[in-house]
């Protein structure tokens, strides 16, 4: 419940600052990368979220087994995966097609 009250809070709070509203952005999330679907190489979709640096420095090691990805700069902090969205997602799915 507390959840689901951030996230329409966050939406509001967004409305309210950039005076737009957010594009419809899928399983995506406007300001958490990365976050979302993503093709496994068997073809099976694997859905997640991770929602902070601690969960992006074991995401990188233990599932991408790619240590220093943590420390490229374009991915370091959330906000800075959020702003190379595109780039980190295809850096995951160059990974995640060969599991």
């Amino acid at each position: 419940m507390l959840l689901s009250a951030f996230i329409f809070c966050s939406q509001i709070l967004f409305r309210i600052q950039t005076r737009s509203l957010h594009a419809r952005s899928g399983l995506t999330h406007p300001s958490i990368a990365p976050y979302g679907q993503y093709t496994a190489g068997d073809g099976q979709s694997l859905i997640f979220g991770l929602q902070n640096d601690r969960e992006w420095h074991s995401f990188c090691t233990h599932v991408l087994q790619q240590p220093a990805l943590a420390q490229d700069t374009r991915f370091a902090t959330n906000l800075q995966r959020v702003a190379h969205r595109a780039e980190l997602d295809a850096v995951i799915a160059s990974v995640l097609a060969y599991l």
